[in-house]
């Protein structure tokens, strides 16, 4: 007995420090589509990311340049890490059910697009190197760019975005479009820039044909730019109403300010 409790204790030490992940973490998420490259760093071991794989807390997913990653997480969050990104999943904490209380990720730097899922608002937290995000139950894309300036454009519902001096926007409904830097939140001056900062910055506005249809939303509200999509694909009503029959009410957002003809914009906003 004595000598298998050592055994025991041996490999169990071995295990953790080879950095292995131990068989008890529980997945938070999986892969539902990837195109390689892309990969996964877990528990300080880094591999190819393949379909179906599980997320766990801490991973940090890359992306090169032609590779692109959707992935459902256990509160049916739906996220996509577009070519050349990066995103680390912080925190996620479980609460009851298809819930958690807190659910952090980082962006380093690339495209995004993120749908959220059962879990209240208040667990949302995305970072990224100029500002920070809480969101109101939403569909938005974002991006980080070379510079380090973080654009936001929402398709509805609402996003709180704070820049790393607290000068904060909220940014509600069809194809509200920011950028934040390190010091304010500014929208684009004209209607030109607006588009140029869409087709610049926003590559699932342009295209959602490498999407599965889960992973799509509505832009019509973003015009003559958004008319390639709408002229292409159609979200399915099980996409549009998923957040129906028995999820969390806080889950679906608040919309004021904002609908499909032009979303809204509050600079200097707090939280109450």
């Amino acid at each position: 007995m004595k000598n298998f409790r050592r055994v025991f204790g041996l490999l169990f030490i071995g295990v953790l420090s080879a950095g292995a992940v131990p068989v008890w973490a529980q997945a938070i998420g999986k892969v539902t589509s990837v195109s390689q490259g892309a990969t996964v760093t877990q528990a300080n071991a880094t591999k190819r990311l393949v379909s179906k794989a599980d997320i766990m807390e801490g991973d940090l997913i890359r992306t090169d340049g032609s590779g692109q990653v959707q992935i459902v997480f256990a509160d049916r969050t739906r996220v996509v890490v577009g070519p050349a990104s990066e995103l680390q999943i912080e925190e996620f904490t479980r609460s009851t059910g298809e819930k958690a209380s807190r659910f952090a990720v980082q962006a380093v730097g690339g495209t995004f697009r993120f749908l959220t899922g059962r879990s209240p608002k208040a667990a949302y937290e995305l970072r990224t190197p100029t500002a920070t995000m809480g969101i109101r139950g939403t569909e938005f894309d974002f991006t980080v760019d070379s510079r380090r300036l973080t654009n936001l454009v929402t398709f509805s519902g609402e996003v709180r975005i704070c820049t790393r001096t607290n000068s904060c926007a909220r940014v509600s409904g069809g194809c509200a479009v920011v950028t934040a830097n390190r010091g304010r939140i500014v929208q684009p001056d004209t209607p030109e820039n607006k588009a140029s900062l869409i087709v610049e910055n926003f590559p699932f506005v342009l295209s959602q044909e490498s999407l599965a249809s889960d992973y799509r939303v509505r832009v019509e509200s973003c015009g003559e730019v958004g008319k390639t999509v709408t002229t292409q694909t159609t979200v399915p009503q099980k996409s549009r109403d998923r957040f129906e029959g028995g999820g969390d009410p806080d889950a679906r957002g608040d919309t004021r300010g904002g609908d499909e003809r032009g979303g809204g914009y509050d600079e200097g906003a707090d939280e109450n």
